[in-house]
């Protein structure tokens, strides 16, 4: 048939203890052609319209082989798994007992074609094995990878928040020490003023005893005309004023770096937006915050990839706010993007910060979409710490608490995986 390979017999090997080495010619054929299979007990090399077959006379370490292809050759390298010489490079077959360079005398009965044809599909599923074993692996440091770099992203995120709030409670102490230092100040000066007042008293009160007025010894009746008693006091009004505030906790609940940090972070959003405004005076669809509307509008009818463009261009187009970012997330998370919205869900956070009762509830939602998305990653640690963060600041929240538990019982293999979180709104 003109289809049959063109067998291959004049190749060259050698062999010592510890390997055995096979060249063989190309013979004209591009070396891209070139396909080698090879297994620890056989090996093929095609390079069409040319075949070379060999079942090795005992077995080798594959996974330590080597093949060079060019120059006009195939040269391969074979390290025996045990050291000792072959005496021959292939098992002999039918039809080919006593020729080839690789044959010697051997005790040993030839191959047939059934079982050269055995020993052909069992070396090509051992090579496919080995493969997708090799595609597994290739997949699990993918995934290794991803959960390495979310982990960092985290860790960067924690960090920076934890540095903040260093900061943040060093001028606090600092601020304590000054008042401190002012109270004892004003303290000792308010003692004196005090002490001189009552001083002032006993002076007034021996001389009403010498004059003999109302309330001194002299006279303890307490019978006095109406010429004596003292006049009334004249009546007054007092005006309170109360310190305006942007939050609903009264102003000794607060936490005034905080609540200014949060309310800067406001009022440059705001400015961006409104110096966008002055620059473009046809803004209705360019517009972040009327952007954030489309999609939000976008979102409610499913469609979640318009909302997605919706939102990205409100936040190319100046709009720094954490509700941007949070609904985008959601939106992902809906598409199953999990990387995408455990990345925006960190954005979101960074925009929360600091952390006031204004932004509680959006804290709560951020860290639920990020636990969630984390839960379908596979990263049951990050996502059960996530739902106790939330679940802190929300402790009401039933749902939150069952779906805290079932991330806990599945990290210990209690739980099937179907029953994680699905999803957040």
């Amino acid at each position: 048939c003109c289809n049959m390979p063109i067998i291959v017999k004049d190749y060259d090997w050698r062999e010592t203890a510890t390997e055995v080495e096979v060249s063989l010619p190309l013979k004209g054929v591009k070396p891209s052609k070139v396909d080698i299979l090879s297994t620890d007990s056989y090996l093929k090399v095609s390079f069409p319209p040319f075949l070379f077959e060999a079942h090795f006379c005992d077995e080798v370490i594959d996974q330590e082989s080597q093949a060079k292809v060019g120059n006009g050759l195939v040269q391969l390298t074979l390290k025996k798994k045990e050291s000792k010489l072959w005496g021959r490079l292939s098992k002999a077959t039918e039809g080919q007992e006593g020729s080839g360079q690789d044959i010697a005398e051997s005790s040993e009965p030839a191959l047939t074609k059934e079982e050269i044809q055995q020993l052909r599909e069992k070396a090509i599923a051992a090579a496919q094995e080995r493969a997708k074993e090799a595609d597994r692996l290739r997949l699990v440091r993918r995934d290794e990878e991803k959960r390495e770099a979310v982990n960092k992203q985290i860790e960067a995120d924690d960090a920076q928040r934890q540095q903040k709030d260093a900061a943040r409670k060093a001028a606090i102490d600092e601020a304590m020490v000054e008042l401190e230092e002012w109270k004892k100040m004003h303290g000792s000066t308010a003692g004196k003023s005090t002490t001189a007042m009552a001083g002032c008293g006993r002076r007034q009160h021996a001389e009403a005893l010498a004059l003999g007025k109302p309330g001194s010894s002299s006279d303890r009746s307490g019978n006095y005309t109406r010429n004596q008693l003292p006049p009334v006091r004249s009546g007054g009004t007092i005006t309170v004023k109360f310190t305006p505030r942007d939050f609903s906790t009264p102003m000794r609940e607060s936490r005034v770096d905080e609540e200014e940090e949060w309310l800067k972070k406001q009022r440059d959003a705001a400015k961006s937006i409104k110096e966008f405004e002055d620059d473009n005076k046809d803004y209705t669809e360019k517009d972040p915050l009327w952007l954030k509307d489309k999609g939000n509008a976008f979102y409610k009818q499913g469609n979640y990839k318009s909302a997605i463009n919706a939102y990205s261009f409100a936040i190319r187009r100046g709009g720094n706010l954490p509700a941007l970012f949070s609904n985008r997330a959601a939106c992902h998370l809906q598409l199953q993007d999990y990387e995408r919205c455990v990345k925006d869900c960190c954005a979101a956070m960074d925009l929360l910060d600091p952390p006031v009762d204004d932004n509680l509830k959006s804290r709560v939602k951020v860290l639920v979409r990020r636990g969630t998305a984390l839960t379908k990653l596979d990263m049951l640690p990050e996502a059960l710490l996530d739902y106790q963060k939330a679940l802190k600041l929300d402790p009401a929240n039933d749902q939150l608490a069952k779906d805290e538990l079932q991330i806990r019982e599945r990290i210990q293999g209690s739980v099937d995986p179907e029953e994680l979180p699905q999803s957040a709104s």
